[in-house]
């Protein structure tokens, strides 16, 4: 899929499509409270109260989401509509998208960052054995519901890395929060990891590409 995405204009075409159709120029928040509900806890959160709630959220959500500082992104190289983009296009290659939500303390004045990870990391450990407790990287508790993330610390394509070690995410952080993001459609039961949908045109893809030649 990669090299058929790298190499053959149409797909490298309809991949760009994709992402802006889906996200467009600018990824914004529509943020409506649900009023109803509030104003049984509360009688003072009424439809003024929750138009200027309104107002404050997205104006300080488009500030952290597109200010030039990159709050949104932990390597501070992409707004959070270039990272949307970034999980379309990974997505549409690998059928997953793959990220953590971190919080450096030296940010400010918004600590939540997204770190976005190459699916290639997630993967079981050698010393680690395939069980239905652990599949291509994903930990699963009993019911199958992942509770950790063992993540190659370099990537698999990395030629000059000699020795290669795996760090053990959990799932979340210890006050409740969730550390890993992890997005994938499933087709069956129990699946663990992505598929992507291109995997079924390859073929065509590919003779259409040598016919075109």
């Amino acid at each position: 899929v990669r090299d058929t995405v790298r190499n053959d204009a149409y797909a490298a075409a309809g991949s760009e499509i994709r992402k802006d159709t889906i996200v467009g120029a600018m990824f914004l928040l529509n943020s409506k409270p649900e009023i109803e509900y509030l104003k049984l806890q509360n009688s003072a959160m009424d439809e003024t109260w929750a138009e200027e709630f309104q107002t404050e959220v997205e104006a300080k959500f488009t500030l952290w989401a597109e200010s030039p500082s990159c709050y949104a992104d932990a390597q501070r190289l992409n707004t959070l509509t270039s990272l949307v983009r970034l999980a379309i296009a990974q997505f549409t290659t690998t059928g997953e998208v793959l990220a953590s939500a971190e919080y450096p303390r030296d940010r400010k004045p918004f600590r939540t960052a997204i770190l976005m990870l190459d699916p290639d990391r997630l993967s079981t450990p050698p010393t680690v054995r395939e069980s239905p407790f652990m599949s291509m990287g994903v930990e699963k508790d009993r019911f199958g519901a992942p509770v950790a993330y063992h993540i190659r610390d370099n990537h698999p394509g990395d030629v000059l890395i000699t020795r290669n070690t795996w760090t053990r995410v959990a799932k979340t952080y210890g006050w409740g929060r969730e550390k890993i993001i992890h997005i994938f459609e499933q087709q069956r039961a129990n699946q663990s990891r992505g598929i992507s949908v291109m995997v079924a045109a390859l073929k065509e893809a590919r003779i259409t590409k040598r016919f075109r030649e």
